[in-house]
């Protein structure tokens, strides 16, 4: 377990471009792209690979409060959502500033069982703490959205400031 907590940010527009820019790398997908706007029907899409490769990635991102967990009954709303999508999606995720749960994960389980037998999209969902370790593999990425220095290179400077006064 790493030393720091890196919190979500508190805007939901913010929140679905650390989203976009941590899948563009973790799926290594060039043309993800924030989809449509607020107001308009999205499907319970958020971001999707616009370029239209195979297999089709889409995501929808959820900030809530880091002590929250996304309930079973909201993943399968947004589930529903993207099985209307107008193309056929093959990969949804759905990304989150709430904690981990064990009935969130059984859910998930449960619908990527039945997608798989009716040939529909699997589903994963990033919990926070996913996120937070996605944010570490890619430090550019925390630079861009957290900015200072990194908490190991905070802790490397201090251990060597306390190395010099036990000098």
């Amino acid at each position: 377990m790493n030393p720091y907590t890196i919190n979500p940010p508190t805007s939901e527009e913010v929140f679905e471009e650390l989203g976009l820019a941590l899948l563009k790398r973790h799926w290594s997908r060039a043309g993800l792209e924030r989809f449509g706007k607020r107001g308009e029907r999205q499907y319970g899409v958020d971001i999707l690979d616009t370029l239209g490769e195979s297999p089709l990635y889409a995501a929808q991102c959820k900030l809530k409060e880091q002590w929250k967990t996304l309930e079973p009954a909201e993943i399968l709303n947004e589930v529903n959502k993207a099985k209307n999508f107008p193309s056929k999606l093959d990969h949804y995720a759905i990304l989150t500033s709430a904690k981990v749960s064990t009935a969130a994960q059984l859910e998930v389980q449960a619908i990527n069982q039945q997608h798989r037998a009716a040939g529909l999209f699997t589903v994963e969902v990033f919990h926070w703490n996913r996120l937070t370790d996605l944010i570490r593999q890619y430090p550019e990425i925390e630079q861009q959205f957290f900015g200072g220095m990194r908490a190991e290179e905070v802790a490397e400077v201090k251990s060597k400031q306390i190395g010099r006064a036990n000098v």
